[in-house]
């Protein structure tokens, strides 16, 4: 079962909302939700509690249970400190590549035996229990991406409470949440890499359609990378329009995802605001 999205979240905690709600003092309870949506995520029996501490303790009850039930004793695993110690590090490393050879390494530097098939096979159960998303490096040829190292999500963002606080990690975590919403709405999504790094590619039949980036918010200091990374997307994959996408408080009825849409023709990259709940 899928986590609540946004909306479902906002419907079941009976907050409504429309355009008129960004003009007046009610904004400030949507924010709020969104807060703690993105914290401790949208499993429907974590969202009941509404108490961190108790939150946080049936968020550490599902990663057993996955690890025990779903994982350890439906596939027979032997080498559960392999098993445990992929978990832990996908839940401090979501949101980023994971390369199975640098992991194998990683276990032989802590005297940990641990192959790369074992690697591999352990993160295809955790793709079949549901809790991780696995997305693929962009490319034509099916053997060229499953040569490259995959990028990993985590099924619902409350499971990133288990690793490192949020304040460190709120940038990865909004780009998990529309990681998860591309895979509620089923669409078939990748990463691209070269020179520069786009966060999703959507590809429909077999082209690709989409380019779209995430980060917490564009600065002077993260500004021209972000934009590298989906300008070569578009020149290489020969599309027109990309996408980033920022959290925004909403301020004079702006949403809260912000999103920038840019193309790819003329100098530069021209820029058209548009501002929205997930």
């Amino acid at each position: 079962m899928l986590p609540f999205s946004f909306v479902e979240y906002l419907r079941y905690r009976e907050i409504s909302y429309s355009l008129a709600t960004f003009h007046t003092p009610a904004r400030g309870k949507i924010v709020a939700a969104f807060e703690e949506y993105l914290k401790y995520g949208g499993f429907p029996e974590v969202v009941m509690l509404r108490v961190p501490s108790k939150m946080r303790k049936l968020l550490q009850s599902y990663f057993h249970t996955i690890f025990y039930r779903d994982i350890l004793e439906r596939y027979h695993i032997k080498a559960r400190y392999v098993l445990d110690a992929l978990m832990r590090e996908i839940l401090e490393a979501f949101s980023e590549t994971f390369s199975i050879g640098q992991f194998e390494k990683q276990l032989k530097n802590n005297d940990l035996p641990g192959s790369k098939r074992t690697i591999a096979n352990y993160l295809h159960y955790l793709q079949e229990a549901f809790f991780i998303i696995a997305n693929d490096k962009f490319a034509y040829s099916p053997r060229r991406r499953i040569m490259n190292p995959k990028k990993v999500y985590l099924m619902d963002t409350g499971l990133a409470a288990l690793g490192r606080p949020f304040s460190e990690n709120r940038g990865k975590v909004l780009e998990n949440l529309v990681a998860i919403e591309l895979y509620r709405r089923g669409q078939e999504t990748y990463y691209f890499k070269d020179r520069n790094e786009c966060d999703f590619i959507v590809k429909a039949g077999p082209r690709p359609t989409e380019a779209i980036q995430v980060c917490w918010k564009l600065t002077p200091r993260n500004e021209k990378r972000e934009l590298a990374g989906l300008a070569e997307a578009l020149r290489t994959l020969e599309l027109t329009t990309g996408t980033i996408l920022t959290f925004a408080r909403p301020v004079k009825g702006r949403w809260l995802v912000k999103q920038y849409r840019f193309n790819r023709f003329g100098a530069g990259c021209s820029m058209r605001t548009q501002s929205r709940i997930p």
